[in-house]
């Protein structure tokens, strides 16, 4: 009889695990820190092991697929990838028209602007870099005028130390990774700053979905049951 028991445990437990969805989350393979690092190899950052917390809570296997910066909207838009992190709804509006997208509800709040030489602070800027791929969304009219040129970088690191050497004017990338970047290549540096006199948006990161509207319900209520411990996630990563 027990034999018989553990024989139906272990076959429900083989026929649940086998039922368990395998799901690609396409993400920057970039230096993020403190969202994400998923360059040469890596795979560490507050979203990463929130991802991972969500893999372990649900019945969800995730596995993140790092894709160069500029390869990752058109691999998520040809569904070569089931999910998108970071999206915004507000992001690349165009490209997205037709498509029925599901995001999920707010994962991490950022706020987007530009990085100039504490001296500059509070000048008019003419010359923008940016990672290759991403899209200074607040300064498109300038852009598009040639009152604003884009000098794109492979990564953060190489534009920042570009705006040391004033070959650019300003940086415009995400304020927390920035000045986690500045400290990483110049130390306790104070002459890099955040200028908030020139453009710039608040908002947040999302998942994205082409519609498996279960795996975003399944977050949500993660995201809701484990508040205290999201909570403390941004508090270790200096996300605020």
């Amino acid at each position: 009889m027990k034999k018989m028991i553990s024989t139906i445990v272990l076959s429900f437990l083989a026929i649940s695990y086998s039922q368990a969805d395998t799901i690609t989350v396409g993400i920057e393979g970039l230096n993020y820190f403190p969202y994400y690092n998923t360059s040469d190899g890596n795979k560490e950052g507050a979203a990463v092991e929130l991802l991972e917390k969500f893999n372990d809570y649900s019945e969800h296997e995730i596995k993140l697929k790092a894709l160069p910066v500029a390869r990752l909207l058109p691999t998520f838009l040809s569904k070569k990838v089931d999910y998108k992190f970071p999206a915004n709804p507000n992001w690349a509006k165009k490209a997205k028209e037709g498509m029925s997208l599901v995001y999920s509800d707010p994962i991490f709040k950022f706020t987007d602007g530009v990085l100039v030489k504490k001296g500059n602070k509070g000048k008019d800027i003419k010359r923008l870099g940016v990672v290759r791929g991403f899209t200074a969304w607040d300064f498109l009219d300038k852009i598009e005028s040639g009152e604003v040129t884009i000098t794109e970088g492979s990564n953060l690191e190489s534009l920042v130390k570009m705006l040391d050497l004033s070959r650019i004017d300003g940086i415009y990338c995400n304020v927390n990774v920035a000045n986690y970047i500045v400290n990483k290549v110049f130390g306790n540096n104070n002459n890099i700053v955040f200028d908030e006199s020139l453009p710039h948006t608040t908002s947040n990161y999302h998942l994205a979905s082409h519609g498996n509207t279960k795996v975003i319900v399944d977050l949500n209520a993660f995201l809701i049951k484990e508040n205290a411990y999201i909570k403390q996630l941004k508090t270790q990563y200096g996300i605020f």
